[in-house]
């Protein structure tokens, strides 16, 4: 965070504005969860203790993203070693093949001219196209983090996007319950995040009487394993 908007802060408390409302004029720089929970340990008088949980919270947002970019690194990596191997297979052993149809006059199907045509162009560009992979995974290694929402976007990495939008809900609904909030105001809090607001029926359903796990069973945004943790935990009293 820059200097000067760490000396602005400190003016705006000076002149009389609360800690949360100042930082909520930085939320690129301020997760909303942050602010919420600052927010509320104000009216608690609980501030001290919110630091420490948004310290642990973003640690293991730290965590989580790094466990991410580690994920997403490893399949590129694995994808430039398999265009690596086909490309030895095309430049140096392919035309090995050809030579030897050609010496015997054999003729060969549709399907195998059009590999040997293949092979004879990327022969052709291979240095051309041995640099190009370079670049690309370099510059997808390198700037990771800008190319990271596309291909979170991708079909095959829906479910991974799901639990991670999971996880972070059920932290950010742990460190509202550390801050001295009951569960319905918790979940009331997490309902003005946009990113959490397609769980905003669980609050309803929890205020008409249900239980957390009532109330996310009939939601079916989790897993009957994530269903049965939230069971349990109501039972042990540490939900």
């Amino acid at each position: 965070i820059p200097n000067l908007i760490i000396n602005y802060i400190i003016a705006n408390i000076r002149q009389g504005y609360s800690f949360s409302k100042t930082l909520g004029l930085f939320n690129q720089y301020f997760d909303s969860i942050v602010i919420e929970t600052i927010r509320i340990s104000e009216k608690t008088a609980e501030l001290t203790h919110a630091l420490r949980n948004i310290i642990n919270y973003l640690e293991s947002q730290q965590n989580m993203k790094s466990r991410i970019n580690n994920a997403i690194r490893y399949p590129i990596l694995v994808l430039t070693l398999i265009l690596c191997i086909v490309n030895i297979w095309i430049i140096w052993i392919i035309p090995q093949f050809s030579s030897i149809f050609t010496d015997l006059n054999i003729q060969v199907p549709l399907v195998t001219k059009c590999i040997l045509t293949c092979s004879s162009i990327i022969i052709n560009y291979k240095y051309i196209i041995l640099l190009l992979v370079i670049i690309s995974t370099v510059y997808c290694i390198v700037f990771l983090d800008k190319i990271k929402g596309t291909i979170l976007k991708l079909p095959i990495m829906n479910n991974i996007v799901k639990n991670i939008h999971k996880m972070k809900f059920f932290e950010s609904l742990s460190i509202m319950l550390k801050s001295k909030l009951n569960l319905v105001e918790s979940l009331e809090c997490l309902n003005t995040i946009p990113e959490f607001q397609k769980y905003a029926n669980i609050v309803q359903f929890i205020k008409s009487g249900k239980t957390l796990y009532e109330a996310s069973s009939i939601s079916r945004q989790f897993s009957h394993h994530e269903l049965a943790i939230i069971l349990t935990g109501e039972q042990s009293g540490r939900s």
